[in-house]
């Protein structure tokens, strides 16, 4: 029995391309699946390479489908009725539906075409909106979903008009550039579910999940001020967490004495820890050379 992960060269129509036993049998119902599960005689050249008698050039893109599940094609490819040919005598009925659909397509819908996303016009080419065919554009301008028109002719999307220009450039480019100080991360992964761009559905919802996993900190700055006789604390932080230290705050400047282990016991409670601590004093000659020492600490959660 061959082992799936063989890798296998053809010679097909003088072009050599090499792949592996998976990626030939992925359609078994196929001339290939047929050729290589050994339901078929195949022919080998002098060099071992199995021999297929037909257009080389062309035998790249049914490859490319066989590896990725996605027909990708220049935008100024002229022979696609060849390439359906292709298809068809390879038996991978799926390309060759593809094709079939691509053909009609052509010749209802424009090659360039105006979207009115939200109020917001953007204008493209059909090829960028169909380069994910099981995505909502790709359904949407292959004629298996219908559209609606405003009363200018401009196909109409009821969603969000400024972020469809990232779905846009990320269709133009298959890259997703965002600025760096992009702050709707969270709708832009509800607009790109909407348009169904499974790559760049994972690509937004990984971001989400990173930015999700950055914490705000919080800190508490402390500051002792020890004169001698009445030691007195002041706390420096956000307001929202500064309320809630406010009932040790008071009970620590209402004693004579700091209670630093009720102190740490609070603040570690509320989930702070100690980040940094110093200490330092000073000389007042106007007190008759008192000294003051001064402790600082910074909590962090």
């Amino acid at each position: 029995m061959r082992r799936m992960d063989e890798i296998i060269t053809l010679n097909v129509g003088g072009h050599l391309h090499t792949t592996s036993l998976t990626t030939l049998t992925k359609y078994p119902d196929s001339m290939l699946g047929a050729m290589f599960s050994g339901r078929m005689t195949s022919a080998k050249d002098h060099q071992g390479n199995y021999v297929i008698d037909r257009d080389g050039t062309l035998f790249r893109f049914i490859l490319n489908f066989l590896r990725t599940s996605t027909l990708s094609l220049p935008e100024d490819f002229r022979e696609i009725e060849s390439l359906a040919k292709e298809a068809e005598f390879y038996q991978i009925n799926e390309v060759v539906e593809i094709i079939r659909e691509q053909q009609k397509m052509d010749t209802s819908l424009p090659a360039i075409v105006t979207l009115n996303v939200g109020g917001h016009l953007y204008t493209t080419s059909l090829t960028t909106l169909t380069k994910y065919r099981d995505s909502m554009l790709g359904a949407m301008f292959s004629g298996r979903m219908p559209s609606a028109q405003d009363h200018r002719g401009h196909y109409l999307i009821d969603r969000d008009g400024v972020l469809f220009r990232y779905v846009l450039n990320f269709l133009r480019t298959s890259a997703l550039t965002l600025p760096d100080e992009f702050k709707e991360i969270d709708l832009l992964v509800k607009e790109v579910e909407f348009y169904q761009i499974k790559e760049l559905v994972e690509i937004v919802r990984d971001l989400q999940r990173r930015k999700n996993s950055i914490k705000k900190k919080d800190y508490i700055e402390i500051v002792m001020e020890d004169p001698g006789n009445w030691p007195y604390c002041t706390f420096l932080g956000r307001e929202e967490i500064l309320g809630q230290v406010q009932e040790i705050s008071n009970y620590l400047n209402s004693h004579t004495k700091i209670d630093r282990v009720k102190l740490f016991e609070e603040l570690q409670q509320l989930g702070f820890a100690l980040e940094f601590t110093n200490m330092s004093m000073s000389t007042f000659e106007e007190s008759g050379s008192q000294i003051r020492s001064y402790t600082r600490w910074v909590y962090v959660r």
